[in-house]
């Protein structure tokens, strides 16, 4: 295939290359095109772009060459412009030419101008019969235009912009699926990571990945970077406002409200109550807890009847047997009141229940289920009612959920009188049940100061320093008793020298873990206290002067109480049905407040003034007003035991 010399002009055409004046050329592309091997190689592209009555040589010079066509086995079309970049621009400008008739004409007199190997021919054939023309060109076009056939384009850019031969495949999401193909591409042993595919097909299974799914992976990708960012950057501001607080509550909706499977068993021959709880451990056993745990005990002693417990939270198998091995071991005495022990176990949702059984619920989040369970058994659930439930939550779907639950047919055992006459004035509750409503409530006993005038006032005037004792719990559960809003209070009363002029001595009592002190003005320290045993806090509050309990919740609490008891000046805030009478009917030595700063330093200020007269403080405890403590249960026992009797 070699040209002497002397018939070539002397001219140099554009990209260098120099013309032949005659078309002696076409005599020697016909002498080496392969033309069996050619319309076998190329059936395809021959059949859909050839003219009628056109020959196969008049295709390849006409079309097949500038499109890639090699004319035999040992020659590259593309390979061929791609190492010869003055060839390519030459091809680019001008229709007629292409790399063969170049290399014809002049290439073969210049033996750097091939730079591959038969292999890297054949590959590079086959990976220009595997290219959809039609993808690159409405993909790259527009890019393509400085370079004589979009094949090109694909040759020279795929290694450098990872260009996708094909709607089926991803060269970018090829290599990220396959990250060790790199090894092979990068270093230049392989063209593209498409070719690597085309040469191990059949001998590797890889995974490959469209164009589009690719790119709708990259744009997902760069959505959730960004997503990712903007969480980022809104929680660095405002922790917590991006948190799906929604799907949490829809969640427990599914739990709590959710259909239960009730297999009722036979009959036991005594009366019972399924008792359903949202916890069962130790360390939660305050107030309601107790008060719950008490009149279970009275209603077992009275009547014989048996009690079993159905725990309904989302905690595994293990964390349930686990808290039950602690209350047997720490709450004896509560553990021993229940004869059986069920978990609600959220997959199965199966409950099961005695003919001849009641329930009751101790909470709104369980008397949904409460109420599906009575239905089955053609009852009406005894529920429990602690507080108005729905304050514990802003005007959000929990609000909704535990105000719901209050107006399902039950009957009701109200902590307090002061909660009932809340329902009553407050809410739909009275409305809804009718005339047939059975209620009644229970009252908190609240203990007697355990000393007489003497030794009382004897141990007020020997205290080397004052205390201060709030009720404090930080924790989220516990938000009615607003511990920030009094620890704040308190550091502005520290700061102006209102407990200035002695000793004092600031404590919190009732957290359930936290114990850290907590500064006030840099020399008073609020120290922190857990929780303690009834007996151990009573003796505790002995020691105290000033008494501070807040609740914003209709129910009426018992902490200030207890501490206005034992004699110590005790503020807690005032509210529609807590007026300054009604509070000053219960123990002379409550100080009403608002729930404000200044009404709160106002009522230090009054405290501590009402704190030094002994005298006062220990009349107001011994007349306070304390029901009896078989008062406080008989009217909700008597209810509770008809209805068991049917």
């Amino acid at each position: 295939m070699k040209v002497s010399p002397k018939n070539l002009e002397s001219n140099v055409e554009s990209g260098g290359v120099e013309k032949k004046a005659s078309n002696d050329y076409i005599g020697l592309i016909e002498r080496e095109l392969n033309l069996e091997w050619y319309e076998i190689t190329y059936a395809a592209d021959i059949e859909n772009m050839r003219y009628r009555n056109e020959s196969t040589l008049e295709f390849y010079l006409r079309i097949g060459a500038r499109i890639g066509h090699d004319p035999n086995d040992s020659f590259s079309e593309i390979l061929y412009r791609y190492y010869n970049s003055d060839v390519m621009i030459h091809v680019r400008n001008n229709l007629d030419s292409f790399g063969f008739r170049h290399y014809i004409e002049y290439g073969n007199t210049e033996p750097s101008r091939i730079k591959y190997t038969f292999r890297e021919a054949s590959n590079a054939r086959l990976v220009l019969q595997s290219v959809d023309r039609s993808f690159l060109k409405e993909t790259y076009g527009p890019q393509s235009n400085s370079y004589p056939d979009i094949v090109d384009f694909y040759f020279s850019k795929v290694r450098e912009d990872l260009l996708s031969p094909s709607r089926d495949f991803s060269e970018a999401g090829y290599f990220y699926l396959n990250p060790d193909v790199e090894n092979e591409v990068k270093p230049g042993k392989l063209l593209s990571g498409f070719e690597h595919f085309l040469l191990t097909r059949g001998k590797e299974l890889r995974a490959i990945i469209s164009h589009e799914d690719y790119i709708s992976k990259l744009n997902k990708d760069r959505e959730d970077a960004a997503d990712r960012e903007n969480h980022l950057a809104l929680e660095a501001s405002l922790p917590g406002i991006t948190h799906l607080s929604a799907f949490d509550m829809l969640n427990a909706m599914e739990f709590f409200d959710g259909a239960v499977d009730v297999s009722v068993k036979p009959a036991t021959g005594t009366k019972g109550l399924l008792v359903m709880v949202p916890h069962f451990l130790p360390e939660i056993l305050f107030g309601g807890y107790m008060a719950f745990y008490d009149f279970l005990a009275r209603l077992k002693s009275s009547t014989g009847i048996q009690l079993h417990l159905l725990v309904v939270n989302m905690g595994s198998k293990e964390v349930h047997a686990n808290n039950l091995l602690r209350m047997r071991l720490k709450m004896p005495s509560i553990h021993q009141l229940f004869s059986s022990f069920q978990r609600f176990d959220s997959l199965k949702r199966k409950i099961d229940i005695p003919q001849d059984f009641q329930v009751m619920s101790y909470c709104c989040e369980l008397h949904p289920m409460a109420s599906r369970i009575s239905k089955r058994i053609d009852k009406k659930p005894i529920f429990f009612i602690q507080e108005f439930e729905p304050d514990f939550h802003a005007n959000n779907d929990n609000r909704s959920f535990s105000e719901r639950s209050f107006l399902l047919p039950h009957h009701a055992v109200y902590n307090s009188g002061k909660l009932v006459e809340f329902f009553q004035k407050e809410t739909e509750v009275f409305n809804r049940a009718g005339v047939d409503y059975r209620f009644s409530s229970i009252e908190n006993s609240i203990s007697c100061l355990p000393m007489n005038r003497e030794s009382y006032l004897q141990m007020q005037r020997t205290k080397l320093s004052r205390r201060l004792i709030m009720y404090g719990r930080p924790e989220g559960h516990a938000a009615r008793n607003h511990f920030a809003t009094l620890v704040f209070a308190l550091r502005q009363a520290t700061r102006s020298g209102i407990f200035g002029h002695e000793a004092w001595e600031f404590v919190a009592v009732g957290s359930l873990s936290f114990k850290e002190t907590i500064d006030l003005n840099g020399s008073s320290k609020l120290k922190m206290m857990p929780k303690m045993p009834k007996g151990q806090y009573e003796d505790f509050l002995l020691s105290g002067d000033i008494g501070v309990s807040v609740i914003t919740t209709p129910h009426p609490g018992i902490v200030h109480f207890q501490m206005a008891s034992y004699g110590l000046a005790t503020i807690t805030n005032r509210t529609t049905l807590r007026d300054d009478v009604w509070l000053a009917e219960q123990n002379r030595n409550l100080v009403p407040i608002d729930m404000t700063i200044d009404s709160i330093i106002e009522g230090f200020q009054k405290a501590l003034i009402k704190s030094e007269d002994f005298d006062s403080r220990y009349e107001n405890a011994l007349a306070a007003k304390r029901p009896d403590a078989e008062a406080c249960l008989h009217s909700a026992l008597n209810m509770v035991t008809e209805i068991l009797n049917g």
